[in-house]
């Protein structure tokens, strides 16, 4: 008898407890832990590491452990001198996503051609359009 149809396509995953455990063993032995770092330990690609982390939760929980250390590593670094700062900030930019935060405000003053009116309707008369 022929083999069930697997339905996902590709090989089976690779994902079980053990590798959940090699992981958090991973995240608590390693000082400067990355994903990329985890992904060699697991004989794995970064790309696997990063759908282990969508489709499970523990996995998933390790994963932003991870990334969190690695920010509060590169932050500490940065403050203490350790690190470059302007590399430091590349870096959380550039693997984190984090970036600076502009405030731009803006101003228009005097006459600029544009007449807006505003009508005052009363509760009683207000029907909302379907």
């Amino acid at each position: 008898m022929a083999a069930p149809y697997n339905r996902n396509g590709g090989r089976p995953t690779k994902y079980n407890t053990t590798m959940l455990t090699k992981a958090r063993k991973f995240l608590e032995d390693e000082e400067r832990p990355t994903a990329e770092q985890l992904a060699i330990k697991l004989k794995v690609r970064r790309h696997t590491v990063a759908d282990w982390g969508k489709k499970h939760e523990l996995f998933s929980t390790v994963l932003e452990e991870i990334r969190s250390k690695y920010e509060l590593n590169i932050s500490e670094g940065a403050l203490t001198g350790e690190f470059n700062a302007t590399f430091a900030k590349f870096l959380l930019s550039a693997k984190l996503g984090l970036r600076e935060k502009t405030d731009v405000k803006q101003e228009v003053t005097g006459d600029i051609g544009l007449n807006i009116s505003f009508n005052t309707v009363a509760q009683s008369e207000y029907k909302p359009s379907e």
